[in-house]
């Protein structure tokens, strides 16, 4: 099978001319960023949203959105990402500040809930579903799994670390950014989370977000069969694949499906010799 696979880092628009098939699309939204200043401490910021599914598109002009990672400095929740009103996938909340902020939950479809806080023991709660109440919390959720766009499968989609003043520091799941003294890291995977602040710094970026459409090719190419066929890898040096059908007498062709314009050569029969 041939697939074609249109990849967003950014807002774009995908140009849909003929939808014979189902679609897979792949969406994730950007993570938020970890808690920090003005308050000491922070939770991990929460991953985004994932919807990986099949599903139809109409024929036209979609809009194609990317959720914008989190910047440390922004508050609420990073920015999701769409194709168009069809397929939603929301960005990941920003982790708490102020000794033991909570962990950001992540954005939906995943609904899952960041770790709590403590500020009376000073403990940090992780990224998107990790456990609460630890003396510091590592990134949650462990992210997800694909290989939509035919790569090497690779996790993404994971929750930052929580801090904890000095006596621990979270690690990030997935792509999700560290806890660190004084500031978190920065999320390093598609749809993660960053990581909190372990002192009084400004915690962790969090990582863009992406859409990926794909859809198989080879039952959008015309199918037909009769006279003698002949498959050709690279047709007059254009690098295509085509099938010819070459009839030397009188034969129908079967034509059983037709997406694109044929190409055909008619040459008519020699007249007869003369007589003299």
């Amino acid at each position: 099978k041939r697939w074609k696979i249109h990849r967003f880092e950014d807002s774009g628009t995908l140009s849909v001319i003929s939808a014979p098939n189902d679609f897979r699309y792949l969406v994730v939204g950007a993570g938020g960023s970890g808690g920090g200043k003005p308050s000491p401490e922070g939770g991990g910021g929460g991953c985004g949203g994932v919807v990986d599914t099949v599903g139809l598109l109409s024929v036209g002009d979609i809009a194609i959105t990317v959720g914008v990672g989190q910047i440390y400095f922004d508050s609420g929740e990073a920015d999701g990402s769409s194709i168009g009103d069809i397929v939603i996938a929301g960005g990941g909340g920003q982790g708490g500040s102020g000794y033991g902020g909570a962990g950001g939950n992540s954005g939906s479809p995943l609904t899952t809930t960041g770790a709590g806080g403590n500020s009376g023991n000073q403990q940090c709660g992780g990224g998107a579903g990790a456990s609460a109440n630890g003396s510091y919390v590592n990134g949650g959720f462990g992210g997800l799994t694909t290989n939509i766009d035919g790569s090497v499968s690779q996790d993404f989609a994971g929750g930052g670390g929580g801090g904890n003043r000095g006596k621990g520091t979270g690690s990030g799941s997935s792509g999700g950014g560290q806890a660190r003294n004084p500031s978190g890291d920065s999320a390093t995977r598609i749809g993660s989370g960053g990581g909190g602040s372990d002192f009084d710094g400004y915690g962790g970026s969090g990582f863009r977000g992406e859409v990926v459409v794909a859809y198989e090719i080879s039952s959008a190419f015309n199918v037909a069969s009769g006279g003698t066929e002949t498959i050709i890898d690279d047709y007059n040096g254009t690098g295509e694949q085509w099938k010819t059908h070459t009839f030397l007498a009188t034969d129908t062709l079967n034509i059983t499906s037709s997406f694109r314009p044929f190409s055909y050569l008619l040459v008519g029969r020699g007249g007869d010799p003369g007589t003299f």
